[in-house]
């Protein structure tokens, strides 16, 4: 993976794939709920380098600790246009090896901000608008990624 050019992203197209949630559970000590709270933040990639596209499928999930169904999942797909693309890749028998930490780190940066945008659009007026996306830094989602994937 040669850096040679100058790699720059735009965004193509954001669309919400997915929505749903249940009502916040009645708890005793209704001030704990934000303890109890937990939420999960997937990634998945779909790169096409020879148009020079790179696809980030976003999954959010809210659990309850104590209960064992998700309360609220949320997931959208952003697709940018990525220019010299194949300069941040590592290619090994046709397949991607290796991405560029700097551009994923500017993407999934991208998608947790549009995400939490969108997620609070649709939580609007409902108890879990109380709840938004946590702020995360890419570094170490990325960082959490790479550890995941060696594994």
């Amino acid at each position: 993976m040669e850096k040679t050019k100058k790699i720059s992203a735009a965004i193509q197209l954001i669309k919400e794939t997915g929505f749903s949630y249940k009502p916040l559970p009645q708890i005793e000590d209704s001030s704990k709920l934000n303890s109890l709270l937990r939420f999960g933040i997937g990634f998945e990639f779909d790169i096409e380098s020879e148009n020079e596209k790179f696809v980030l499928n976003t999954n959010i999930e809210y659990k309850i600790e104590g209960y064992e169904e998700s309360y609220l999942e949320f997931s959208n797909s952003i697709a940018f246009k990525v220019i010299n693309l194949k300069d941040a890749l590592k290619e090994e028998d046709g397949k991607i090896v290796e991405i560029d930490d700097e551009l994923i780190i500017s993407l999934v940066a991208v998608c947790i901000g549009t995400s939490r945008g969108l997620l609070a659009a649709n939580t609007k007026g409902l108890d879990w608008a109380n709840y938004p996306l946590p702020i995360l830094d890419p570094k170490q989602v990325v960082k959490e990624m790479n550890v995941k994937s060696k594994e």
